[in-house]
């Protein structure tokens, strides 16, 4: 049965925990008066932790709790209607402006203080504190994207609460245009041409991606194919491995300049060759927005630029 709820990176934690809660019933109009009805609303949301949200019209005091979502709130057009951001958040650049309510981990009572009609969290990053601020009453829509069409659903899921889901269909088509153009012209390239690439997110100790991550999926369409075949989305990597695997290119989440010194990484083709990407703005890569489209037109350019 479904929980019925009122409207009330940069590394992001990746295990994922259903996180279920219920806050009060947000009333749609004040006194005995007959609430005024806005086209469209109330809208009602099954968010991903399973709860049922009931907003009964378009949010004008919204605070996001994930840089992620923050992006996304700003390119539906709703960032004036941001009151609040974490001090993660740093894009777009209207965004300095902005309350901040914590890191990592938020002031869940900074965020009651300042009285929103919609906190915007995630999942995998938010998980410890989701239950935490629907028990103070807050109205918390919960999405969750570690996958291209899961930040889709996300983008139209923000969009919807907020009363806007034609801009929504909008960067979901434009995002899908620009991986399309990406994907055409890649698709050519043999299999056995294919740049082999190793993604570097930590290097003391050396972490990587692997199958199931978004960043696996973002090489992929990129044209590329990750060297690393363990089916885990985060995982850490022996640098030794990275030789014997000898990848094509190399791109870094941090610049490194130890890392043409490291043992043996001498060896490997893409420090031979200079193919090292550190340009790359890394949140466009770690953090699940429409702005994966861009890492993936960027690291696709790197890998073939005969081909743009």
């Amino acid at each position: 049965m479904k929980k019925k709820c009122g409207l009330t990176l940069t590394l992001a934690v990746l295990t994922l925990v259903l996180v279920t809660g219920c806050s009060r019933n947000i009333p749609s109009g004040g006194g005995n008066a007959p609430a005024e009805k806005i086209e469209g609303f109330p809208v009602t949301i099954t968010d991903v932790t399973g709860v049922e949200i009931v907003i009964p019209k378009p949010p004008q005091r919204i605070i996001s709790i994930t840089p992620s979502n923050t992006e996304l709130l700003f390119a539906l057009g709703l960032g004036n209607r941001v009151v609040a951001v974490t001090d993660n958040d740093d894009y777009p650049a209207e965004v300095h402006g902005k309350e901040r309510v914590g890191g990592f981990t938020v002031n869940a009572e900074k965020i009651v203080s300042l009285e929103p009609d919609l906190v915007v969290a995630m999942q995998s990053v938010n998980m410890g504190q989701i239950d935490e601020l629907r028990k103070l009453g807050l109205p918390v829509l919960v999405v969750e994207a570690q996958t291209v069409d899961a930040i889709y659903e996300t983008v139209r899921t923000i969009a919807k609460a907020a009363g806007v889901s034609p801009r929504g269909e909008e960067i979901v088509a434009s995002m899908r245009s620009r991986l399309e153009e990406v994907q055409q012209k890649v698709a050519n390239v043999p299999m056995d041409k294919r740049k082999r690439v190793f993604v570097e997110i930590g290097a003391e100790p050396l972490y990587t991606v692997g199958e199931g991550s978004l960043q696996h999926e973002i090489v992929e369409l990129a044209g590329g194919i990750n060297i690393v075949e363990e089916k885990s989305p985060w995982l850490e990597y022996s640098p030794e491995k990275v030789v014997e695997q000898n990848p094509d290119v190399i791109i870094l989440a941090v610049h490194d300049q130890k890392v043409p010194t490291r043992p043996g990484w001498d060896h490997i083709t893409a420090i031979r060759e200079g193919k090292v990407m550190d340009s790359l703005d890394i949140n466009t890569l770690v953090r699940p927005s429409h702005r994966i489209a861009q890492a993936v037109e960027e690291i696709a350019r790197f890998l073939y630029p005969e081909l743009f």
